[in-house]
């Protein structure tokens, strides 16, 4: 800037009034331009707040954004779950039901899809835990009124005592073994070798002073089978049943003689064989045999030899001759003393030691 001189001043007083109006202006325009800088510090300072809360609201936006995209990764995880979930709901059972009949039980369960699964029940068994079915119910109860009238009839038991006077204790003891049950009124034991009866009155037993008729096994009738430990005879066993005495060596013995008996039974094959061929040859034979009855007359005897010889059809010098009197003739023929001696190809001859003196009568089977 150049300088200007007093004169310049005043000879341009115009210009130094304007400047001054200048100066003033300037003056005023700094005092509005140091208020307004004033205005201007107290706004950048307000600023610097602003921006120190903006930088606070940007980090606060920031773990916001961050917990957002957290959250937004656990929704999509949560969503996977619900479906999952709903899927898993869809296939579980919500509701069951059960339908029985007299022999078995069903029970019916559906899923949330629709679809329905049928499981049995078991019915119980001697090998398995289970229902009971309507039929086994019916069979207990019915079993059940059973036992309770049996219970309740004279029950008769047959036992050995230990001595002639056996206490309560004693008794209802063997009477528990043996029954497999408590005694009720109207059981009784007897001891038929002591010959003592007791009979329970639902207290006590009380000695019963009569004779039990116990029959004795027959062949006509039923009764009682005393034991035995001779061989063939029954034995009785100390669980109650009975055996054959001598048995397990019978089956030693069969089994030993095994294969004796197949040979026998091999040679007895081959002799019914032999037998039936002899059968049908003496069949054949007998067709062939014819019986006649012949007269030996009193002319007909040689006195000298006491002998006579007569004609009989099928007899031959080697077959075989039955020759017996006949009835009528039979004491004649014994006194003569005749005897068939021999016999030829159409003819046999007779031998006496008394020549008779009447015809004898003879039969021939040849």
């Amino acid at each position: 800037m150049s300088r200007i001189s007093l004169q310049e001043q005043y000879d341009n007083k115009d210009v130094i009034q304007q400047i001054k109006k200048v100066k003033d202006e300037i003056s005023s325009a700094t005092e509005t331009a140091i208020q307004a800088l004033g205005e201007v510090g107290t706004a950048l300072y307000n600023s610097t707040e602003a921006l120190s809360a903006a930088n606070t609201a940007k980090a606060t936006a920031d773990a916001m954004k961050t917990t957002v995209d957290e959250h937004s990764t656990a929704i999509a995880q949560l969503e996977i779950e619900a479906e999952q979930a709903l899927t898993d709901a869809n296939d579980a059972f919500d509701q069951a039901s059960i339908t029985q009949t007299a022999e078995a039980a069903t029970i019916t369960m559906t899923r949330g899809t629709g679809s329905q699964e049928q499981i049995p029940f078991p019915i119980a068994s001697s090998v398995q835990t289970g229902m009971m079915n309507a039929q086994t119910y019916a069979g207990i109860v019915n079993l059940t009124a059973r036992v309770d009238k049996l219970e309740a009839s004279k029950t008769v038991f047959y036992v050995t005592f230990s001595s002639s006077s056996p206490t309560d204790s004693e008794l209802t003891s063997l009477f528990t073994t043996v029954s497999g049950r408590a005694p009720v009124a109207g059981d009784y034991l007897t001891d038929i070798a002591k010959s003592l009866t007791y009979g329970y009155n639902g207290t006590n037993w009380i000695k019963v002073e009569t004779s039990a008729d116990i029959p004795v096994f027959t062949a006509e009738s039923p009764g009682l089978i005393k034991g035995s430990t001779l061989d063939g005879t029954v034995a009785a066993e100390t669980d109650g049943t009975g055996s054959v005495n001598g048995w397990d060596n019978v089956k030693t013995t069969l089994s030993n003689h095994t294969e004796s008996i197949g040979t026998i039974q091999s040679s007895l094959s081959t002799v019914e064989g032999e037998v039936a061929g002899l059968t049908a040859d003496l069949t054949t034979k007998n067709d062939k045999l014819d019986a006649v009855t012949i007269s030996l007359t009193v002319e007909g005897w040689d006195a000298s030899a006491k002998t006579q010889t007569v004609v009989v059809h099928n007899v031959t010098t080697d077959n075989i001759v039955w020759v017996s009197p006949a009835p009528a003739s039979f004491d004649a023929y014994g006194q003569a003393g005749i005897r068939a001696t021999a016999q030829g190809d159409g003819n046999i001859t007779f031998t006496c030691t008394n020549v008779p003196t009447e015809a004898i009568s003879v039969e021939v089977v040849a």
